[in-house]
């Protein structure tokens, strides 16, 4: 099986501010998803690399959601290179075991207490070992909410 260079999962920033408080803010400072670097498709081990998600928000506390990607799905999100596909996915906990997305289909959310200060969350991702892949760069472009 062939190797896989340059595996990376984009996240792109977007602020949706949904109800509640006029007054609610969100300044997006970096959203920098793992960077998973070259994958082995002979390797017992699944590849996991972090991402960051760096902010600052005003009162009340938001809920930070993540999209499902260009896979539509949650339970597997999937990187792209043309045709050619990874299963992947993004995880609020090390142990990645929480799938981040909206809170529908078992995913979780994170709602981080609000503050002038600069806070930043770990974005856990985990591509599962075992999977055939052509060579090539893939990526996926992920929607960050901040809901309040």
């Amino acid at each position: 099986m062939p190797q896989v260079n340059h595996l990376r999962v984009a996240l792109a920033a977007g602020l949706v501010a949904l109800a509640s408080s006029a007054h609610a803010a969100c300044t997006i400072f970096t959203a920098v998803g793992p960077a998973f670097g070259t994958y082995d498709g002979l390797s017992s081990a699944p590849l996991d690399a972090v991402g960051t998600i760096s902010y600052q928000c005003s009162p009340p506390k938001p809920t930070v959601q993540i999209s499902t990607g260009s896979s539509g799905s949650f339970s597997a999100r999937t990187l792209r290179s043309g045709a050619a596909t990874l299963l992947y996915n993004l995880y609020l906990d090390a142990a990645r075991s929480m799938i981040w997305g909206d809170g529908s289909a078992g995913t979780f959310t994170d709602s981080p207490n609000p503050g002038n200060v600069t806070r930043s969350i770990p974005v856990y991702g985990r591509i599962p070992a075992g999977q055939d892949a052509a060579s090539g760069s893939y990526s996926d472009t992920i929607q960050v909410s901040f809901v309040f």
